[in-house]
């Protein structure tokens, strides 16, 4: 017997052990990606309706929809939805969506939450949108299939 026992790793096991590590890593990367563009999907379909909601409230008392986002107590015209869900009032680091209100008529609009930043890689559903009658899109490969 030596006096000195080997310690450490050889060679092939810190090879195997980086393998390893490089599959689970090009395996969970993309899933976590996934996961985090779906929940800010979710906040931006979150704004989209808490704004039809407003836009209907401010039909019932005037008859008509507003044409500003700002006259529904939103920050700006347009306004950014950062990861948070907060409203702000120009384009910042954390910001995920662009909301934009548009075609705006006495009985009609377009809500639209256009990606921005690191949510611009959203192609299964892009631009999300909703118009006052409830119809839903998006234009990305999953169409409406995204507001479900």
């Amino acid at each position: 017997m030596s006096a000195h026992p080997n310690r450490g790793f050889t060679l092939i096991e810190m090879i195997i052990v980086v393998t390893m590590i490089a599959i689970l890593a090009s395996i969970a990367i993309p899933s976590y990606k996934n996961y985090v563009m779906r929940a800010n999907r979710t906040i931006a379909k979150t704004a989209l309706v808490e704004l039809q909601a407003r836009q209907e409230g401010y039909y019932v008392d005037r008859k008509r929809y507003a044409t500003q986002l700002t006259t529904l107590a939103y920050p700006a015209d347009p306004a950014w939805v950062s990861a948070t869900g907060e409203p702000d009032t120009a384009l910042q680091t954390d910001s995920i969506y662009r909301i934009d209100l548009s075609d705006v008529t006495a009985t009609d609009y377009t809500l639209t939450a256009t990606p921005v930043g690191a949510q611009s890689d959203d192609s299964r559903c892009g631009t999300l949108s909703i118009i006052a009658s409830g119809r839903k899109a998006a234009s990305g490969s999953d169409g409406v299939d995204c507001w479900r």
